[in-house]
């Protein structure tokens, strides 16, 4: 009996190990070619086999003008006849991530359409081979282990027997690594000589021949200082409003390149000339002046906020929107209050779009007068950021009622009418 699998131009023959159904597929096959008008490619054909001799299949093979083939094989994309618990089946796909994540296509896409790459590369190459399989949890070989073994060597431990001594309470952390059996004796040294106790924000290093001490883990000498710890408070006030500001900033309704440069903004990474000064990519101190105004280092609160070319363009938006805004020297800070004043969450969308339009807008402005030596003309940059904010906030719906003589008289009200859908409209 012969049965098949068929999808598109990819064709499986099933049947049992005999002369007589070789015969019948081959038949089948001249018969298509007969009929269709079409050829097959032999060479891209394999014959496999479960259970039977080697000499065997190499002979009915030849008989097919088939390659030899041997499991796993891969059938639109997927490995049959695998063994989808080890870890070395999914391999492929690890290596496909490097073929299509490699340097080289970074540096010729923007910071855009890097993250574009990378989303579509992480989320689109698994979801096949995860619909017909099960990823493994990672054994003993996988990274899990890859990085403890570089850290701890391999081999037990004596601290192992306290572990599992001491299992209920011991931490997950602690349980997983003793699970792996893999920290060398001679490596954890420092488990018994300079061993430390996470106690809140200090530790307590304990140490043989001399007494334990206190040491403040935000220094690096371990001492205390008002200084570190306002920056430790700061720190974690800023990472609390940290989940809101950046699902702002990666609001789909943005194109992702002006959201990758909002991102960049409020981290305060992008290439300023005080941030290429920073990190030595310019020596000169002269270089790091704004390349708009020549009055003051070019960092990003200045060239964004208190640049006197930002300021018009800042007030001229104020007054048409009929709003008041108070700037202050920090991106983050700004940004974090900017459209604060809604409390709609949908009409806060427009008003990030307005400051993405703003930010993006000085940028391009800036480049050009840095690489083309063009004049900024504050009047036509207006009009372009109004021109631009509207194509972006009505590119969000295809529906949107105002023209963009309506925008340039009232953006506010074209802002707060919205529709059931919660869109801007």
């Amino acid at each position: 009996m012969v049965s098949h699998l068929q999808f598109a131009d990819d064709t499986i023959f099933f049947g049992e190990a005999s002369e007589n159904n070789i015969e019948v597929i081959k038949g089948i096959m001249r018969t298509f070619e007969m009929v269709s008008g079409l050829k097959i490619d032999f060479a891209k054909s394999q014959l496999m086999g479960v259970g039977i001799e080697e000499s065997w299949r190499v002979e009915m093979a030849f008989r097919l003008c088939f390659k030899e083939g041997d499991f796993p094989f891969k059938y639109l994309g997927i490995p049959i006849g695998g063994n989808n618990r080890r870890v070395a089946m999914w391999q492929p796909m690890v290596d496909s991530f490097k073929r299509k994540l490699t340097s080289w296509k970074g540096r010729h896409l923007s910071m855009g359409g890097r993250i574009t790459l990378i989303n579509s590369v992480l989320s689109s190459l698994p979801v096949f081979l995860m619909s017909a399989y099960v990823i493994p949890k990672e054994n003993k070989e996988g990274l899990w282990k890859s990085i403890i073994t570089k850290k701890y060597g391999k081999g037990g431990g004596h601290w192992q027997d306290w572990v599992k001594e001491h299992r209920a309470t011991s931490s997950i952390w602690w349980r997983d690594v003793c699970s792996l059996n893999t920290v060398d004796r001679e490596k954890v040294g420092w488990l018994t000589e300079g061993f430390r106790i996470s106690i809140g924000e200090a530790d307590v290093k304990i140490s043989q021949g001399k007494p334990d001490e206190w040491e403040w883990v935000h220094d690096k000498d371990g001492h205390y200082s008002t200084k570190t710890a306002y920056s430790l408070l700061t720190q974690e006030q800023r990472g609390s409003r940290g989940t809101e500001i950046f699902r702002r900033i990666w609001n789909p309704l943005f194109p992702s390149k002006v959201s990758a440069f909002n991102w960049q903004l409020v981290l305060d990474r992008i290439p300023t000339r005080m941030n290429l000064l920073r990190r030595g990519i310019t020596k000169d101190m002269e270089e790091g002046r704004c390349a708009i105004c020549g009055e003051a280092d070019e960092n990003a609160g200045h060239l964004f906020l208190n640049c006197k070319c930002a300021r018009w363009i800042w007030k001229a938006c104020a007054k048409w929107w009929g709003a008041k805004i108070l700037f202050g020297t920090d991106c983050w800070n700004t940004f974090q209050n900017f459209g604060a004043w809604t409390k709609n969450k949908h009409t806060r969308e427009g008003w990030d779009c307005i400051w993405n339009t703003v930010i993006w807008s000085i940028w391009l402005s800036r480049n050009q007068k840095i690489f083309q030596d063009k004049e900024i003309n504050l009047g036509k940059l207006f009009e372009l950021i109004q021109l631009r904010s509207f194509l972006w906030i009505k590119a969000t719906n295809d529906r949107y009622a105002f023209s963009l003589t309506d925008w340039l008289i009232n953006p506010i009200i074209c802002l707060k009418v919205t529709n059931g859908s919660g869109r801007l409209h």
